[in-house]
């Protein structure tokens, strides 16, 4: 019995091959998947994003930003061939054509735009679909902060001094008035001012509150923000910071705005991004960034994007580390905007001026 078992033993063991040698090569093999896997992921992850078309533009673009379903800017800022241009991936359309336009604004339907020179401005409304525009406004000085808030178009306008050459003297120099009109129909009326010089940009309505943000010149150019009451009312200044800055209220009502950096040697080159907090005090969150960018809003993040000092990069806002982590941006290419989770860019090389789209 014990021979025969352990023949018929060695039968078995012959032609049925060990398990555990098989699944020797079994992990083998996966390893080497894994491995194959994981470095084309590090290799992937390294590579610039590679960027989608979005529209090839007659000119270069300016203040560019999505809204409802699409990307909008500005061609020939200033000039008699001034246009808002609209493109979603497809040929751009003109969705405003007006000499000298310097801004717009996008509304429910409605196009809002500045236009003018010296003493000679006006605001025009005409809708997104196309067609003619009406002027709602004019006047000797520029108006500035166009915004749309339940059916109604705000903007800032500049009183005239008490006094001329009285700007040392807030009492009796230049006042930011803060205007409302409905869109449907009605004259410009009223909300309320701020001592300041000149006007910056609405930043939203939210709570009953218009946030704004105001200029003053001397010594040193000072950018201010301030909140003042829909229903009229004494405006309440939030934060002052040397230097023109950029500031953004996010959906849900956060401040977000520029300063200068109290680490670099050169303040005025460098900014760091400040927050206001449920509390009512400043936070201080980013810092390191290139002077002259400007902030937007995509998602639930906030975003500062490019530099007048030439460095094309977007950075998150927040996170754990204070210093200022790019997005990765294929070269050749320089951000104008963020919005609807991507990144709108511009060639840098192409004859023709060409706007293109990645992921954040």
């Amino acid at each position: 019995m014990t021979l025969q078992f352990s023949v018929e033993d060695e039968r078995h063991r012959v032609s049925h091959p060990s398990k555990p040698k098989m699944n020797r090569f079994a992990t083998m093999a996966a390893v080497v998947l894994l491995s194959v896997a994981g470095f084309y992921w590090i290799w992937r992850s390294a590579q610039p994003p590679v960027p989608s078309f979005v529209a090839k533009t007659g000119a270069p673009s300016a203040r560019a930003e999505w809204h409802d379903g699409a990307w909008y800017w500005l061609e020939g800022a200033g000039t008699p061939a001034a246009r808002v241009m609209r493109g979603d991936n497809s040929a751009p359309t003109v969705a405003v054509t007006a000499s000298l336009i310097t801004s717009y604004a996008i509304g429910p339907g409605k196009i809002a735009t500045i236009a003018g020179i010296g003493n000679k401005w006006s605001i025009s409304l005409a809708n997104t679909a196309g067609g003619g525009s009406s002027t709602v406004w004019s006047g000797d000085r520029e108006p500035r902060g166009l915004y749309f808030s339940d059916q109604r178009l705000y903007w800032l306008d500049q009183a005239p001094p008490a006094v001329p050459n009285a700007d040392a003297f807030s009492p009796l120099a230049p006042s930011v008035r803060v205007m409302v009109m409905p869109m449907a129909v009605g004259a410009p009326t009223l909300v309320g001012s701020v001592m300041e010089i000149q006007g910056g940009q609405i930043l939203g309505v939210k709570d009953g509150q218009i946030t704004l943000t105001a200029t003053r010149s001397g010594l040193q150019d000072v950018t201010t923000i301030y909140r003042i009451p829909i229903a009229g009312g004494v405006a309440r200044r939030i934060a002052a910071e040397t230097g023109q800055q950029q500031a953004v209220l996010s959906r849900d009502g956060v401040l977000y705005w520029t300063g200068p950096s109290r680490e670099a040697a050169q303040p005025t080159r460098v900014v760091c991004v400040r927050r206001l907090g449920r509390d009512g005090r400043t936070e201080w969150l980013q810092d390191w960034l290139p002077y002259g960018g400007a902030l937007y809003e995509s998602g639930d993040s906030v975003y500062y994007v490019g530099g007048s000092s030439g460095i094309p990069g977007v950075w998150p806002i927040g996170g754990a580390n204070p210093l200022p982590q790019p997005a990765k941006l294929p070269p050749g290419y320089t951000a104008l905007a963020v919005g609807n989770g991507g990144i709108l860019l511009q060639s840098e090389s192409e004859k023709i001026p060409t706007l293109y789209r990645i992921s954040l």
